[in-house]
């Protein structure tokens, strides 16, 4: 089954729950502010890749070719609402409008839901409301988690100690995120921790751990991390290519994002450390600045003559062609080798 098909069984058990838990909050509460706010994650959560889900559904159906996906619903609805509870308080700290092409929680809640004179107050409780739901899909997250499935008890627990370590690791890949971006100057080896913490291992290390705990293939699980951390450095560094040189139609969120929060990527610090000085200062006039008070044309001009493209693009391929090697020195067997490249393919071509 590809990503495709997934989503299309996925997303109605997804958008259910959501609806389920709408209902009971209906019960809970009349607000109208408080439940068109938590209504809203129903728009917020119907863009995503699905990805995370999708890694854990792949292992496990690898190994057991009568599954079914609504055998694991609610760990595979647990992964995907993690990372909506991530994107929510993400959104808030990046000052982002828009999220898979609709506004996010925090932008709603202010244009549409406050009523208010005083525009600081309205901004300020817009986010403390997107803050608040977010909450509530985290609490949402370990209620599911201790769903009484067919997983044996033991599973289940060593399923919530892996995903303590993700929330760990994600979390603290954010903090430092946000510290980098506070500072001028940075090393490249705190840019791939941060790439490691926030990404790699949240979305490909993870993920590939967890599928292989519930297929009862303990034996993958360090071939899965290892194999996790390398796509995971290509997934972020596609990321970081495509805020400079994206369609916005495709990656359905503004372009030059890292650029007016200054945060520091493998293309910037390229830039700082390998081009011609009067690139860096040219950069260094870019970073922090509104958007739109940036020439866009300007900003992917200095990427493509410094080689800061180029050298992404390299990355990229070293590091597919070093996962691809990760998966020919383990000697796996033909269904996990699928499993691995079809994470493969769905990094080739990227675009959103």
């Amino acid at each position: 089954m590809d990503i495709t098909s997934f989503k299309e069984i996925f997303d109605p058990l997804l958008i259910h729950h959501l609806e389920s838990k709408q209902d009971s909050y209906e019960k809970i509460t009349s607000n109208t502010t408080v439940l068109a706010t938590l209504s809203h994650i129903q728009k917020v959560s119907t863009g995503g890749k699905r990805l995370r889900p999708f890694i854990v559904w792949a292992l496990y159906a690898s190994q057991k070719k009568e599954a079914d996906i609504k055998d694991i619903a609610p760990l595979l609805i647990a992964i995907e609402l993690f990372h909506v509870f991530c994107l929510i308080h993400d959104d808030i700290m990046d000052e982002a409008p828009v999220r898979h092409s609709t506004p996010t929680i925090h932008t709603y809640t202010t244009n549409t839901l406050l009523h208010t004179r005083d525009t600081q107050n309205l901004a300020r409780a817009g986010e403390s409301q997107a803050i608040l739901a977010g909450d509530i899909l985290f609490n949402q997250v370990y209620e599911l988690l201790h769903k009484d499935t067919w997983l044996t008890s033991d599973i289940r627990e060593e399923i919530r100690n892996v995903f303590t370590i993700l929330v760990d690791e994600v979390c603290l890949g954010q903090m430092l995120d946000i510290d980098l971006t506070t500072k001028r100057e940075v090393s490249i080896k705190d840019i791939e921790e941060k790439n490691r913490l926030k990404t790699a291992y949240y979305s490909f290390a993870r993920p590939l751990h967890i599928g292989a705990l519930i297929a009862g293939r303990k034996d993958l699980i360090d071939t899965a991390i290892q194999f996790g951390e390398c796509v995971g450095n290509v997934f972020q560094v596609q990321d970081d290519l495509l805020d400079i040189i994206g369609d916005e139609k495709n990656t359905k969120k503004e372009v030059l994002a890292d650029i007016t929060k200054n945060q520091h990527t493998i293309l910037t610090e390229y830039i700082r450390t390998q081009a011609p000085s009067h690139h860096k200062e040219t950069l260094d006039t870019f970073c922090g600045m509104p958007k739109e008070n940036i020439n866009n044309k300007d900003v992917v001009t200095l990427f493509e003559e410094s080689g800061a493209i180029a050298y992404a693009k390299q990355y990229i391929q070293d590091h597919m062609t070093q996962a691809q090697q990760i998966i020919t020195h383990a000697q796996l067997a033909d269904e996990d080798t699928y499993v691995f490249n079809t994470i493969l393919s769905l990094l080739h071509h990227r675009t959103s």
